[in-house]
């Protein structure tokens, strides 16, 4: 026996083209979902990256940017919502961790803002804040003016933030 053709089981496939065993190749988008779906991260591109590849967000700065702009300076950032706390001792204050493809984002959000805002601040899995820029030492945060929902973007995607109240 020279080669497989030449076992019965062999014979005849040998002379029909194999078809593709996986014909459907899902896109990057629904890899993505899949991925965050039954691991709650991406094994390939970040949700931000696949959004911002599409045209879908605008522009905004990234976690890895804000260290270029200056203190009290206006900045859009963009993100995954993967935490919410508002502390007892917070005055009313809430403070959301957002992901972007190059790191977390730590945004405040006033009372005031949350309440005339209430959509986006309590559904939003992914946020396009428009704010200020604070820098106190090695601490930099985004105060929040505008929260836009950008969930539609990506409505499929099923991420849970953890939420501390």
């Amino acid at each position: 026996m020279d080669s497989l053709d030449d076992l019965p089981l062999f014979q005849h496939g040998a002379q029909s083209a194999v078809a593709d065993p996986l014909p459907y190749k899902p896109s990057a988008i629904e890899d993505m979902l899949e991925d965050f779906s039954s691991m709650n991260v991406s094994l390939s591109k970040h949700p931000i990256t696949l959004l911002d590849e599409a045209g879908k967000l605008g522009r905004f700065t990234r976690m890895t940017e804000l260290i270029n702009k200056e203190h009290q300076s206006l900045v859009t950032v963009v993100g995954m919502v993967t935490g919410k706390q508002s502390p007892g001792t917070a005055a009313g204050v809430t403070f959301f961790t957002l992901e972007d493809d190059t790191g977390n984002i730590n945004v405040v959000v006033w009372q005031a803002t949350a309440r005339a805002q209430k959509q986006a601040y309590l559904t939003s899995k992914i946020l396009k804040v428009k704010g200020i820029l604070e820098r106190e030492g090695e601490v930099t945060h985004v105060i929040a003016g505008r929260l836009i929902d950008m969930t539609e973007q990506l409505s499929e995607l099923k991420v849970q933030s953890r939420e501390f109240h």
